[in-house]
């Protein structure tokens, strides 16, 4: 038996490799993904497939070769249908997270522009009914202020409109009533956890390097010091040191801990873990990895309504990029968000802005520092909203 490895860009390519080497006689023995290198250091790796086929040395020598009938290998005539096979199993996370991703935009697609601008336009009636001309004029000096500050324009007019309905007897708003405006719009985006209402599972998700791993430790910690029962799971087999670092975090806190590398064992621990609070980290894969969020909405599946899905977000992070974040992580159906990394960042505008957004899950925790657990604390709007205006001023 004659056996060769072919590497190739598509399955395609590599039947047509072995047809034209070893002829339509040879056996197709596995078909796996690989990632071809390419530029310095394979900094610019690109998907592939390896195909390992073999031929019967009689045949290759011009012989006819005795048939086995026990065979579990494919013969290349039917090799189309395992390379086929091979070639759709990773369209099957591309195709779970774009029906995902279809579900999010059609729950979300009418709210996002239609209820601001119906809000605003009814804000505004209420102002020219209140105090005419120059509350409008006030509340556009006001809505100006705030977006010269980096607060979006539409966050910016909303936030400046409440302010001015908030303005009895036709008064002109004030810094103060401004200042409440924020508050307002702030608190109707943040979530308070309570202990006795907290899910069984939580699921961690997020972009690589946002602290999810770190943010998990936090929560275990306190839950720990409540004397509440929890157990660590992480299915982030990728990172190099991850499985280590979450496990460092289980021993210190003498909790149980184990690792899922798929879905089904993910199952199976959750099952053994059952009866205390399970904390689950992921995987954070590049804004391109398709496939990788796939599997993320395969696992997110396989914990049902049973998990809360918390989004991890860095306050370090550009605005633009923390919306593609929200959008990209939206078809995991998250609960709430996180923001981490808050005493790093100078600028929280661009923060506030993503957390105004309709599309983005209520504010739940906010990091505030490396420390386990005393740096995640609740956010409070009144506090958020006076360092925001003083930045602004």
């Amino acid at each position: 038996m004659h056996i060769r490895r072919f590497e190739a860009a598509t399955t395609a390519e590599a039947v047509r490799q072995i047809r034209e080497e070893l002829g339509d006689d040879a056996l197709v023995l596995s078909v796996q993904k690989t990632r071809r290198k390419h530029g310095p250091f394979g900094l610019l790796s690109r998907p592939g497939v390896e195909v390992t086929a073999s031929v019967d040395r009689e045949v290759r020598q011009g012989r006819p070769a005795m048939s086995s009938e026990n065979s579990s290998a494919t013969a290349l005539p039917g090799a189309e249908a395992l390379a086929a096979h091979a070639a759709a199993q990773p369209l099957e996370g591309e195709l779970r997270l774009l029906r995902a991703e279809l579900r999010a935009l059609r729950a979300t697609r009418e709210e996002d522009g239609n209820e601001i601008r119906e809000e605003l336009e009814a804000l505004r009636r209420v102002v020219l009914r209140r105090g005419g001309e120059k509350m409008v004029e006030a509340l556009e000096g006001h809505a100006a202020s705030l977006a010269r500050a980096g607060f979006a324009a539409r966050h910016a007019e909303r936030i400046a409109a409440r302010a001015s309905g908030l303005a009895m007897d036709a008064s002109i708003p004030s810094e103060k009533t401004l200042l409440q405006g924020l508050v307002d719009e702030l608190e109707a985006n943040i979530l308070i956890p309570r202990s006795d209402q907290a899910p069984p599972i939580s699921f961690f998700v997020g972009a690589p390097g946002v602290g999810k791993t770190t943010t998990l430790a936090k929560i275990a910690a306190q839950e720990d010091e409540r004397d509440d029962r929890v157990s660590l799971l992480t299915t982030d087999t990728f990172r190099i040191g991850a499985e280590d670092q979450l496990r460092t975090y289980a021993d210190l806190l003498q909790v149980p801990f184990a690792t899922a590398a798929s879905p089904e064992v993910l199952a199976q621990r959750v099952e053994a873990f059952e009866g205390s609070r399970i904390l689950i980290d992921s995987a954070g894969r590049g804004r391109h990895d398709v496939e990788a969020m796939g599997d993320l909405i395969e696992l997110r599946d396989r914990l049902g309504e049973r998990a809360a899905v918390h989004l991890v977000l860095s306050a370090e992070t550009k605005e633009a990029d923390l919306r593609d974040q929200v959008r990209r992580y939206s078809a995991l159906r998250p609960d709430d968000t996180i923001v981490t990394k808050v005493d790093e960042s100078d600028d929280f505008t661009s923060m506030a802005n993503v957390l105004l957004d309709q599309a983005t899950p209520p504010l739940l925790w906010l990091g505030t520092g490396q420390r386990v657990p005393e740096d995640l604390v609740l956010p409070e709007a009144d506090q958020l909203a006076a360092q925001l205006l003083e930045a602004a001023a």
